[in-house]
């Protein structure tokens, strides 16, 4: 897919206030609410790079550690996972890891990477080669090798889960716009595209992208093609479809 040359320098790389309509989000309680994507193939990287891309509110900066995105089940059953609050102490650092023979690549951010519970945030974390680079509402907040030695990516029996992993009882307290999954990377251009432009996003090498358009039922219904579809859980209380106005998103 084509991108501009060149996004307007004058428009602000925080998600603004301006005009629009409604859409969709999904609001996760942080107690025991997930989407469960299933475990697909579809996400095994190898030695590739690969993105996961979300927008979200955090809705509690004090609810300590929790998944974002995790393919991470019981040893050795870990492929991958964007956490929330790594330390589990409330600094809100983000930590981005993937598993090579059962040990772990990992980078992590400083400290209150978000401060806020009031804004929508548009984050973008990836691998591109042998180095990690983590974005925040367009702009490289972390990038660096990590820690640990690059290699190809673990292929394990585990869940997709987005909000959860199934390695502990960690729930995601957020409202989140809309989530996809690449194997690709993106350079700050790219990444400044697709957040500028989230309802027509790059679909080059695209995983996996839910819109979060249902509003109603217990499916995520994925639009990359790839029929990655997320179902709601629990089923007895799901989470909560509810609207979030566009100009909160940046369309």
């Amino acid at each position: 897919m084509s991108i501009p040359a060149v996004v307007d320098p004058t428009l602000p790389m925080r998600l603004p206030h301006s005009m629009g309509y409604n859409k969709h989000s999904l609001l996760l309680d942080g107690f025991e609410d997930y989407i469960d994507m299933g475990d697909t193939p579809l996400v095994d990287f190898g030695n590739g790079d690969f993105a996961l891309e979300i927008c979200l509110r955090i809705t509690n900066l004090a609810q300590g550690r929790c998944a974002i995105f995790g393919k991470d089940a019981l040893a050795p059953n870990r492929q991958f996972f964007l956490l929330w609050d790594i330390n589990n102490d409330n600094s809100n650092a983000l930590q981005l890891a993937y598993f090579v023979g059962g040990v772990w690549v990992r980078l992590t951010t400083g400290p209150n990477f978000l401060s806020d519970t009031s804004f929508f945030h548009h984050l973008l974390a990836q691998r591109r080669g042998d180095f990690f680079w983590i974005y925040l509402d367009g702009l490289r907040a972390s990038s660096g090798a990590g820690v640990g030695v690059h290699g190809v990516m673990d292929a394990i029996a585990a869940k997709l889960q987005i909000g959860h992993r199934e390695i502990i009882g960690e729930f995601l307290d957020a409202e989140i716009a809309y989530a996809r999954i690449y194997g690709r990377s993106f350079t700050q251009r790219q990444v400044e595209y697709n957040m500028l432009n989230y309802t027509k996003p790059i679909t080059d090498n695209l995983v996996m992208w839910l819109p979060m358009e249902e509003g109603q039922g217990l499916t995520a219904y994925d639009q990359s093609g790839n029929a990655l579809n997320g179902t709601l859980t629990p089923a007895p209380t799901p989470p909560i479809w509810t609207d979030v106005r566009k100009w909160e998103l940046r369309d």
